[in-house]
């Protein structure tokens, strides 16, 4: 198990999710989470996660004190619609009751500061009136408070169920925030990356119609070649460059600024990680994609009406498929690089959180993408990379550049709304925003 040092900044832990009991850890063995569930959508009150967590931080370097520290902040009781019991406490602090309504929030841990909670709220977790505040010494916690109703607001997003509003202004707000490791770090991925790609296109031979004709395909396989190689560089660079991108937005939630370093410390063990899920994911999307469109190219070829009717349906069909499992498994990048847990994990805790919520998802994603694509194909244009001809240097270079601009905003905004959208299922399902509100850095 890897281990991180105290003198380290620690990065981003949301919590394990697992529906095994609760088990003591070890010094470097990573505790279990309580009872799972999944309540529906909305406002339900939450249970308060593990009995406790000893030094704040999980995994290796650039993640705070190594491992979970002894279980001692109370005991779960029995899952019910109880008030909280209260076990016995550990370390000066109360412990929490009843792991009650479905999943308990995890824990966004950091900067070396365990995120305990503050004092207990004798019951469990309520309803007052509108607004997000603080929970009082004897009650639940209301949403409402002496703030005038305003839900807390430690960075780029208020502390409550984000608006469509909040989700791009947010997207926005982390790269204002933080433009050397957003702006900066993404325009240096998009240059290698790109100069790269040049290379390989500028060193390929010229792929002649009528040596294909004659049988002659050693320049074919030049280029698919050349083009399978830097395509893997530019899937290695680019699922750094996004676990980097989270590790800055999840800080930038909680109102913290991270420097290049920090946030590479944080996140450079998850990255071969974040390579296989993006392999396992393009795959898995590919094959769901391509397979039925070949189908349906053989089908069409007999020129008969109702096979090129069949072979249309299964395009469209195949369409559906990867609309689908892409909008489902869009979370999963997220709750990789931000929890402890594996690749297939983080898959079944995307699809888990989107359940539900498909249709919102894809509509959230499908407006990003036309808010990005149209200064994208203005860009492009005027830099004439939309239809660059092969093997004009002039025209080829031009195109790496309106990639490279293109690239380096338009990246960094995608994987703001990826991100908040992970957040705000989290508040929705989990209430993460009651453990944000408790967290230091939020204000009280």
């Amino acid at each position: 198990m890897e281990q991180s040092s105290a003198a380290t900044l620690p990065g981003i832990d949301l919590g394990k999710r697992t529906t095994e009991a609760a088990t003591e850890p070890g010094p470097v063995d990573p505790g279990t989470g309580g009872p799972a569930g999944h309540p529906e959508p909305g406002y339900g009150p939450a249970g308060y996660g593990p009995a406790g967590f000893g030094q704040s931080g999980y995994g290796p370097a650039g993640f705070g004190q190594s491992g979970y520290g002894p279980a001692g902040y109370g005991q779960y009781g029995p899952a019910g619609y109880g008030q909280a019991g209260y076990g016995p406490g550990g370390y000066g602090q109360p412990g929490y009751g009843p792991a009650a309504y479905g999943q308990a929030p995890g824990y966004w841990t950091g900067y070396g500061q365990p995120s305990w909670y503050g004092q207990p709220a004798y019951g469990p977790p309520g309803y007052g009136a509108f607004g997000y505040g603080q929970p009082t010494a004897f009650g639940p916690p209301p949403y409402g408070g002496a703030s005038g109703g305003q839900a807390p607001r430690p960075g780029i997003v208020p502390l409550r169920p984000l608006a469509v509003g909040d989700l791009l202004a947010g997207a926005v707000g982390y790269i204002r925030a933080d433009p050397l490791p957003t702006i900066g770090v993404t325009a240096a991925v998009m240059v290698v990356t790109h100069v790269i790609q040049l290379i390989v296109e500028l060193a390929l031979p010229r792929i002649d119609p009528a040596d294909l004709a004659e049988g002659r395909t050693g320049g074919l396989a030049a280029a698919a070649a050349g083009g399978f190689l830097s395509g893997i560089v530019g899937i290695v660079l680019g699922a750094a460059l996004t676990g980097l991108l989270l590790v800055v937005l999840s800080r930038a939630v909680l109102g913290q600024r991270v420097d290049v370093r920090e946030a590479w410390q944080a996140v450079a063990h998850r990255v071969p990680g974040l390579v296989g899920l993006t392999f396992l994911v393009a795959l898995a999307v590919g094959a769901i994609a391509v397979v039925p469109v070949l189908i349906a190219l053989v089908v069409g070829a007999t020129g008969s009406g109702r096979m090129i009717a069949l072979g249309v349906l299964l395009v469209l069909l195949a369409v559906a498929a990867a609309a689908y499992l892409s909008v489902r498994w869009v979370l999963a990048p997220a709750a990789y690089v931000l929890e402890p847990i594996g690749v297939t994990a983080a898959l079944g805790r995307s699809s888990r959180l989107v359940h539900g919520s498909w249709w919102r998802m894809f509509g959230i994603m499908l407006l990003s993408g036309l808010i990005v694509v149209i200064p994208a194909v203005v860009v492009l244009g005027v830099f004439g990379a939309l239809a660059p001809e092969p093997q004009d240097t002039g025209t080829l270079v031009r195109a790496a550049i309106a990639y490279i601009v293109v690239g380096t905003f338009v990246t960094p905004f995608v994987t703001g709304v990826t991100g908040l959208l992970y957040v705000d299922q989290r508040i929705r399902r989990e209430r993460l925003d009651l453990e944000l509100a408790r967290y230091p850095s939020a204000p009280r």
